[in-house]
């Protein structure tokens, strides 16, 4: 019951970041599972390394460019689902956010007015937003993966 009287910005969060950690922890395990069998894991193997120090030394500076890009990912992905919660009226109820801007554009009936361009605003910078992190993540990608940069 409080949740649905006083929901902040920080709960929100909270619950978009319960809910969102399997996708990543998945991701994430699974290009440690494909970093695993590279050979040079089987040359650290070969050579007597013990498995924290592979991992330490091999797997996680490898890792780090991905969990980079799984950020920002996130951050988009997170955005959007605020805003879509915001918009369905379940969104935090202290402060602005681009969702809350455009739920009161629904509350107080814009479009039927005629002044539908308030939509605009929050849905654009939302769009540019989103947009720009997808394009930074094709980026350090592009940058950051070996197989792009052969290519």
């Amino acid at each position: 019951a409080s949740l649905l009287t006083g929901r902040s910005l920080v709960t929100v969060a909270m619950l978009i970041a319960l809910f969102s950690w399997p996708w990543m922890a998945r991701n994430m395990r699974s290009q440690v599972l494909s970093l695993r069998e590279r050979k040079f894991v089987d040359l650290a193997r070969i050579s007597g390394k013990s498995d924290f120090i592979i991992v330490v030394k091999e797997i996680l500076p490898n890792m780090l460019a991905y969990v980079f890009l799984v950020f920002i990912m996130a951050t988009g992905w997170a955005v959007v689902m605020e805003s879509s919660i915001s918009v369905i009226g379940l969104g935090p109820t202290t402060g602005f956010t681009l969702g809350k801007m455009l739920r009161l554009v629904i509350d107080w009936d814009m479009i039927r007015l005629g002044a539908w361009w308030y939509f605009i605003p929050p849905g654009l910078v939302i769009v540019m937003f989103t947009g720009t992190l997808m394009m930074l993540t094709s980026v350090i990608d592009d940058v950051l993966n070996p197989k792009v940069r052969t290519e």
